[in-house]
């Protein structure tokens, strides 16, 4: 639950309405300590050259520039001890009352920032809740996004999925043709052998077929030529045998 701001009613120029919660009090604060500190430093500044010029008159009038240098060492100390300690005591004097009111101011800032912090002002209530339905809008447009990428990948692991089934049937196939065509192969070799085998016994068989015929051949040559020469002694004879009859 945010609180109402203590100064939520109070009417302020939209030019000094606060960027930041308490940068407006500090932004003043800091004004006025430089204004303080730019007056003091002014002030210590005046006092320290009034002291200055009075020690210098002093030296001048009573002592002598050149009876100075003619003192003893602590005589000489004391001279300028006390012509520079109340300078000195000014300075730290300044310095401090310096640092006390940035740390008052410092702490008035941080009081103002609890209480911005504490009690938010209208603008920075409407900051918050612009701040709010922007992230509201950006985390549903994440969403969206993160659902709409989801699906995406979902539909891609299905699409993903269905071909890696294809190629396993198809791979699944190929081995299967492959082994039918290899057995195929296998049979049609054995049946080439087989032919070869029985070619090479038939070709055997033909040889020696062959080989008979021939021989069978050469024997009939032989038997007929030997019925030629005694068929041609025959004949010889009966032509012979004509011959003689003729010429008795």
């Amino acid at each position: 639950m945010i609180l109402k701001h203590p100064d939520a009613d109070r009417n302020q120029d939209s030019n000094d309405a606060p960027l930041v919660l308490g940068s407006h009090e500090e932004l003043k604060s800091e004004n006025r300590s430089q204004r303080s500190a730019i007056i003091a430093v002014t002030l210590v500044n005046l006092l320290t050259i009034l002291w200055l010029g009075l020690v210098t008159v002093y030296v001048h009038k009573n002592i002598g520039w050149p009876n100075l240098w003619n003192l003893l060492p602590h005589e000489i100390g004391a001279f300028f001890a006390g012509a520079f300690t109340p300078v000195a005591f000014l300075w730290l004097l300044l310095a401090n009352i310096k640092r006390n009111r940035e740390n008052r101011l410092t702490g008035r800032a941080l009081d103002s920032l609890m209480k911005d912090l504490g009690y938010p002002s209208p603008e920075a209530e409407a900051r918050v809740a612009s701040l709010t339905l922007s992230l509201r809008r950006q985390s549903r447009e994440v969403q969206a996004e993160t659902e709409n990428a989801a699906t995406r990948i979902g539909d891609a692991s299905s699409n993903l999925e269905r071909q890696s089934e294809k190629a396993e049937d198809a791979a699944k196939q190929l081995l299967s043709n492959a082994d039918h065509f290899q057995g195929e192969m296998d049979r049609r070799l054995k049946i080439v052998e087989a032919l070869i085998t029985e070619g090479g016994k038939q070709k055997g068989e033909i040889d020696g077929i062959m080989v008979e015929q021939a021989a069978l051949f050469s024997n009939a040559l032989k038997e007929a030529t030997e019925k030629g020469e005694s068929l041609k002694s025959a004949l010889s004879e009966q032509v012979e045998a004509l011959e003689e009859a003729v010429g008795s």
